[in-house]
């Protein structure tokens, strides 16, 4: 269930989708090859420039590009 996951376990690739069918067509469209991959790959490579701020439930994923 969505509402389960937390910030540490989606940065080691915890996921639950919310809308099914978007994330079919998505996939259909080949815009992700895998559920949970995103947030630890992002960790890897951008390292400390990413950071998470927690919402509520919801949280929210800052980049820094320099």
């Amino acid at each position: 269930m969505a509402n389960t996951l937390t910030l540490n376990k989606i940065r080691y690739g915890n996921s639950a989708p919310r809308n099914i069918f978007l994330m079919k067509f998505l996939d259909n469209l080949r815009y992700f090859d895998g559920l949970g991959r995103g947030i630890p790959m992002m960790l890897k490579l951008m390292q400390e420039r990413v950071t998470f701020d927690e919402i509520g439930e919801l949280f929210r994923v800052t980049l820094r590009f320099a």
